[in-house]
Order: C-alpha cells, then structure tokens, then sequence
C-alpha cells in the first residue's frame, strides 16, 4: 500500500497535533531561588502541587539556583521551595496561565538548628551539678 504525498503529509500533521496542542496549552513556570545576600541556592528543590487534581511536579535549581518547570496545565498550584541549611517556604498561590511563562524568584533564610549544651559546672568544695536542654544561653546575669 502506497500513501500518497498528501496524505503522509496529513497523517504526519495529525500525528503531531497532540504534542502541539500540549505545547500551547500549557504553560511555564521558571525563577531563582536566593538566600537572604542574593547569592543563588544551587540543588533547591521547588515542588507545585495542584489542588484540585493532586498532581505535584518537582524539579531542582541548578548551581547559581535557576529553576524551570515546563508544559504545566494552567490553573493554580501551592508552591514548596526547601534546601538545606534553609527554613522552607511556601506560597499558597502560584498562578500559571496557558501558553505563558511565569515567573516566581524565592529567598530563603538560613535555618537555625536548635542549641543543645551539657555543661558540667564543679567549685571547689561543691558536688557536680548537670544542666542538660535545649534553647538560648542564659547567663547569671540574664537571670
């Protein structure tokens, strides 16, 4: 069986349709992740998950913390940025909208790991006494 010209050329149009119909009916959404001098946050994973659908997509910034997610059906997503070393943030609402690019750039702030201290205290002539916790140094004089 022989396809004439025509018809090749319209079977391979159809053929491709659906990927161009992905293509203008989704959108994109790219930025940069920074901490708090506005230095890029390189490995930064970003995550949108739709609401209604439950659909998440993920991806990671790259070394100077640009990150891309393309061909996202349009509609609203909440927003997840963590690295580590960084307290996550999260944006309730990110808005991507069909055939467009948007943009949504995120600082992070260093993390503060908790402050655990054991000291052992001995005057002489005194017995030991051990304080074990977690939480801001308090001197003697802060009491």
């Amino acid at each position: 069986m022989r396809l004439s010209v025509p018809a090749l050329l319209l079977a391979t149009l159809l053929a491709a349709s659906p990927s161009l119909a992905q293509a203008v009916s989704s959108g994109k959404l790219t930025g940069r992740v920074t901490d708090a001098s506005g230095a890029g946050v390189p490995n930064a994973v970003v995550t949108l998950r739709s609401p209604v659908t439950g659909v998440t997509r993920e991806t990671t910034t790259s070394l100077s913390g640009v990150y891309a997610l393309e061909f996202l059906v349009p509609g609203s997503y909440a927003m997840r940025v963590e690295a580590f070393g960084f307290s996550p943030v999260f944006v309730p609402t990110v808005r991507v909208a069909e055939g467009r690019a948007g943009t949504v750039d995120v600082t992070l702030n260093a993390a503060l790991p908790p402050v655990t201290r054991i000291d052992t205290v001995a005057a002489p002539g005194t017995s030991l006494s051990r304080w074990s916790g977690t939480g801001p140094l308090v001197s003697r004089q802060d009491l």
